[in-house]
């Protein structure tokens, strides 16, 4: 219930019912153990208000009626956010796994068997994005980016509707996602028939080539596509969504 607790506090909407319970719950503690706290009590309308039957019942009331409030309907509403979240989490995880773990199959691969833990990664992926602007990266990791948000971007699109159920802010950043992974997956159109090679070994190699070629202004737009969509991802697991799972931990 601890936990309920700490949310109802946390979030706006509840907060003044919380309020209202905790000032319940005091006033019902005092009415109940009468005579060791009022005798503390010097101001006569107060030492009334405590020692009345009526307030004690009425406090009570409240009190019993919020607990039964939170197990039957805050219980199953956070419970079904908690769900909702795991669900948006694991379509993000699906497209950034196949760039720490790039598998040919990945874009094949059941959202049920992705591993990747989306919310203590922001430092992973932060570092992610430092080495593809030095350009320490594989093409093959970008590649299956690519691969996987193409095959992604229709069920990033279906989820929308899960994420503004879970807040106006959530569906923002949802949106937001949706644009990054849409860029993303265009460069599929992109692709380079016969590319230099020597580009796709090393990428770092763009710096000395022709910036006309063909093949560098490929990986450098591929390249900008997949930091954008994991600076999304960041922002994701950023924003408020964390006090909706936070006490689930």
């Amino acid at each position: 219930m601890i936990k309920y607790l700490y949310k109802m506090f946390f979030n706006k909407g509840e907060k003044p019912i919380f309020l209202f319970f905790i000032f319940s719950f005091i006033v019902f503690v005092i009415s109940l153990i009468q005579v060791p706290i009022c005798e503390c009590i010097h101001h006569e309308v107060l030492k009334i208000i405590f020692l009345s039957d009526g307030i004690k019942t009425i406090s009570g009331g409240i009190v019993s009626a919020y607990v039964l409030y939170i197990f039957v309907e805050l219980k199953p509403k956070y419970e079904k956010e908690k769900k909702a979240l795991y669900v948006l989490d694991k379509a993000i995880a699906s497209v950034v796994e196949g760039f720490f773990l790039p598998n040919i199959f990945q874009h094949e691969k059941s959202i049920r068997h992705i591993k990747f833990e989306m919310k203590s990664s922001n430092e992973k992926i932060q570092e992610a994005i430092q080495n593809i602007k030095d350009k320490e990266v594989d093409f093959l990791q970008l590649k299956i980016t690519m691969q996987t948000a193409h095959s992604r971007y229709f069920d990033f699109q279906n989820l929308l509707t899960l994420a503004v159920n879970l807040s106006p802010e959530c569906g923002l950043y949802w949106l937001d996602l949706i644009d990054k992974i849409r860029l993303l997956a265009d460069e599929m159109e992109n692709q380079i028939d016969n590319p230099d090679m020597n580009i796709l070994h090393d990428l770092k190699s763009i710096n000395s080539t022709n910036e006309m070629n063909p093949t560098a202004l490929f990986c450098s737009s591929l390249m900008l596509r997949v930091m954008e969509f994991f600076e999304s991802a960041i922002e994701w697991n950023n924003q408020d969504k964390k006090i909706l799972i936070q006490s689930n931990d």
